[in-house]
């Protein structure tokens, strides 16, 4: 008959609709959580961050491991310089290759007399282009007194003092690492990024001063006529030949 509704193969009426397809369904947003089960998810996030701050300090330590390969790597190397002038060659090259820096000089401080550390240098004139001379007094204001690393991405200007004379470069970070010759201060390796962030105040410069501590040492031992003393029965004993037993670093 019109109208009416035909049952189906299953004794329903075609027309007819299940009430659980029209009832709407329950926001998930007012579902509530089972206490376990939200506990579960509590622990399940902090696990990750956990996870998360172990795998950065794994990462953090194996770069740190691979810079003090290559530090030791250029300290190893400078052993084999013979004369001062192929030691500054040989630092400045080593840390180009080791380490990508873009800028890399001496600047050596202007002394007189038997400190004159120029005149004792015998530089080639590769070298000359790639150390600057600076008097004492510039040289201790740039420091402001420190005997440590000096870094800096801010106010660069003061630095620029150090250059060689016939370079310029356009950085915007510098470390400028002190050297020291038999306890006087006669200069500094620095180095210089046109990034901001490769050096700034406050990074660890441990590795740089060890570096500079070699690089003092080597030359040291170039430059310094071995120093003698006497013994009880008053012959003089070479304390720097190699026979003495001294190391060579």
């Amino acid at each position: 008959m019109p109208g009416e509704s035909r049952p189906t193969r299953n004794g329903r009426e075609a027309g007819h609709v299940s009430m659980s397809r029209v009832m709407k369904p329950v926001s998930s947003s007012t579902r509530s959580v089972p206490e376990n089960e939200g506990a579960r998810v509590c622990r399940t996030r902090k696990g990750g961050k956990e996870r998360r701050y172990m795998s950065d300090i794994l990462d953090t330590l194996k770069k740190n491991e691979e810079i003090a390969r290559k530090f030791l790597k250029v300290e190893l190397v400078l052993n084999l310089a013979n004369t001062p002038s192929k030691l500054l060659e040989t630092v400045l090259r080593e840390l180009e290759t080791e380490f990508n820096i873009p800028y890399r000089w001496f600047t050596l401080v202007q002394h007189t007399g038997k400190n004159d550390l120029v005149a004792r240098l015998a530089m080639t004139e590769s070298l000359k282009e790639q150390v600057g001379i600076l008097d004492e007094a510039s040289f201790l204001e740039i420091l402001s007194g420190n005997t440590a690393t000096v870094l800096a991405n801010d106010n660069l200007r003061p630095f620029y003092k150090l250059f060689p004379k016939t370079r310029k470069y356009f950085l915007k970070s510098i470390a400028v690492v002190p050297l020291f010759l038999d306890g006087v201060l006669i200069g500094s390796l620095n180095l210089g990024d046109a990034s901001p962030e490769r050096y700034y105040p406050g990074m660890d410069t441990s590795l740089l001063q060890q570096l500079a501590g070699k690089v003092s040492e080597r030359l040291e031992r170039l430059l310094i006529p071995p120093r003698k003393k006497s013994d009880r029965s008053g012959s003089s004993l070479d304390c720097t030949s190699p026979d003495s037993g001294a190391s060579e670093s």
